[in-house]
């Protein structure tokens, strides 16, 4: 049944156990249904009676985690809220560390308080999935089931062409992401042997498709295009731009404009709190590629802080996610794509690797960063969402002759993995240190400013790490398992999986892992996956071009072995 707090009223000022805001008067009406059915069961309750009763309150979030942090908009003001008796003392003890040490020994992001896209702060959002919550709260759901509802919240410009496409969605905050397209599963016929998709049990083939196979060779050898609008995108502007981004992440964002960086947001303690690209769009305005709505009440709070103790440094930090839209477009042959629709140069000469420019594409303005998820040589390409299908029309009609489809998410994150790239908040958290993780090329050690973190690093830097996040492949080529199992070493549990896909391209399932320093390349552990023991190998990382060599190549002149045309590519 429910309720809405503030029907409640005042809490009275004497509370006892019958006597307290959770505990509202019985109704027998809406009990004796149940109360039926377990006399039914259980023959000893028929001739019982309630002797009493009362409709006790829970409280349920739109994704079932309770509510911890300051609150974003009032400096000094800590939540601690829809707390079940269950992890009462873990949140009581972790709200203890945030007050008393700046943070706490078990990362909150999944409690934070600001967590939630402005979509699922409404009122109907919060009642509709906080009551779907509570007839799920004992189920075991798939690690990849999307809500049934609400849907469609949030959509790119392009999600009219993907349901033309066959495109299957899944959702996270709100965003209809697409994760394969039905309109590729003609290829798998034409699919080479070594990258046919091997076949899964029940549960791994949960919200799976073989078309996957398909899409990631496609981008391999041929051109694919990605929806990435849904990725975090904020603006950083202002004359205080600069001192804020220098303060809060261990890179050097000076760089000269057209420049991106790959650096980190630390905590005091040398935790990870993100990694994020950050692109000098000019002198003063940044973009900033991020992972959560966490970031952007990171900045905005460090912003406002920093303008109230030096006025002349304001800054402006806002929100672009939803006003743009952006397509990866990936592969050997994208500069093949690419090089018909704009007169921009879009070699290494014009847009050199971790570049960004503005540009024109098919008449459109747009901004092209030179990056990539997956490995490959492309770019991301940005617009406003008034041109969005029209930019995605452009592409697709100029890409028809060089092969080009439009691949999901499933095939991003299995290229991602074959190419060592971590996601913060599965791979990485503020439990885990630079060193830890695998990612201490975003640190710039001779930084000569102050920024947050700085003295933990330079004391992590002197000491050898007791864990580390490891590659694995899986020893017989098919078993697969889908993050957070039970790593054993000679019997004994010490790590777990953080996550994990099929590599198409290495033709074996991948997966990441913490696991204790001793354990290098070479060792085998094992996954428990279902009570079932799947033997795994700690493995060189990346599995896939270490060289960077696909990733630097210059479009204008790709090297014949990357673009060679392969049979059934187009």
């Amino acid at each position: 049944m429910p309720v809405v707090a503030a029907s409640l009223g005042l809490t009275s000022k004497h509370v006892d156990e019958k006597n307290m805001p959770s505990r509202l008067e019985f109704t027998s009406e809406d009990f004796d249904p149940a109360w039926k059915e377990t006399q039914e069961l259980l023959p000893a309750l028929r001739d019982t009676e309630i002797a009493d009763g009362f409709n006790g309150i829970f409280s349920f979030t739109p994704d079932g985690g309770p509510l911890i942090g300051q609150a974003p908009n009032v400096d000094g003001f800590y939540v601690a809220e829809a707390v079940w008796v269950t992890h009462s003392a873990g949140v009581a003890r972790a709200v203890a560390e945030v007050l008393t040490t700046g943070r706490s020994q078990i990362d909150l992001s999944e409690c934070e308080l600001s967590r939630f896209e402005e979509i699922q702060l409404s009122r109907d959002y919060v009642s509709e999935t906080s009551q779907q919550n509570f007839v799920e709260i004992y189920d075991i759901l798939h690690p990849m089931q999307p809500k049934e509802s609400p849907r469609n919240l949030r959509v790119s410009p392009f999600y009219n062409r993907e349901r033309e496409l066959g495109a299957f969605f899944l959702e996270l905050g709100g965003w209809e992401r697409p994760f394969w397209y039905e309109s590729n599963s003609e290829l798998l016929k034409y699919l080479p042997a070594q990258w046919q998709p091997v076949g899964r049990d029940a549960w791994s083939a949960r919200f799976y498709s073989p078309i996957s196979a398909v899409e990631a060779w496609k981008t391999r050898n041929a051109v694919a295009m990605y929806d990435m609008t849904s990725f975090h995108r904020f603006e950083v502007s202002g004359p205080g731009s600069i001192d804020l981004l220098q303060r809060l992440t261990t890179g050097d964002i000076t760089a000269k404009p057209g420049t991106i960086t790959y650096t980190l947001l630390l905590n005091d303690h040398g935790g990870i709190r993100s990694d994020i690209f950050v692109s000098r769009l000019s002198e003063d305005v940044f973009q900033i590629g991020a992972n959560t709505a966490i970031d952007l009440e990171y900045l905005v709070r460090e912003g406002r802080r920093q303008e109230q103790h030096t006025p002349s440094q304001w800054v402006q930090v806002r929100e672009i996610t939803g006003s743009t839209c952006c397509i990866g477009l990936w592969g050997p042959r994208a500069w093949d794509v690419i090089s018909t629709i704009t007169t921009d140069d879009f070699s290494n000469t014009g847009l050199p690797y971790l570049g960004v420019k503005n540009a024109t594409i098919a008449g459109i303005p747009v901004t092209a960063f030179r990056k990539s998820y997956v490995g490959e040589l492309g770019w991301e390409i940005q617009t406003s969402s008034q041109y969005g299908q029209r930019l995605w029309d452009a592409i697709w009609q100029a890409g028809k002759c060089h092969g080009l489809i439009a691949a999901g998410r499933a095939a991003f994150n299995a290229l991602r993995l074959e190419k060592g790239y971590r996601t913060w908040g599965s791979d990485m958290t503020t439990e885990h240190n630079p060193y830890e993780a695998g990612v201490a090329s975003a640190i710039k050690t001779d930084k000569r400013e102050d920024y947050v973190g700085k003295a933990a690093i330079q004391r992590l830097s002197k000491q050898a790490p007791t864990r580390r996040l490891r590659c694995l492949t899986v020893n017989d080529g098919r078993s697969m398992v889908l993050g957070k199992e039970p790593v054993f070493l000679n019997g004994k549990a010490v790590g777990y999986v953080t996550s994990a896909a099929f590599g198409f391209t290495v033709r074996k399932p991948v997966a990441y892992a913490w696991l204790p320093a001793s354990v290098t390349e070479g060792h085998t552990v094992e996954i428990e996956y279902f009570g079932r023991r799947i033997p795994a190998t700690v493995t060189t990382e990346p599995l896939y071009d270490p060289q960077m060599s696909r990733l630097h190549a210059d479009g204008s002149s790709v090297v014949p072995e990357i673009q060679k045309p392969l049979k059934n590519l187009l």
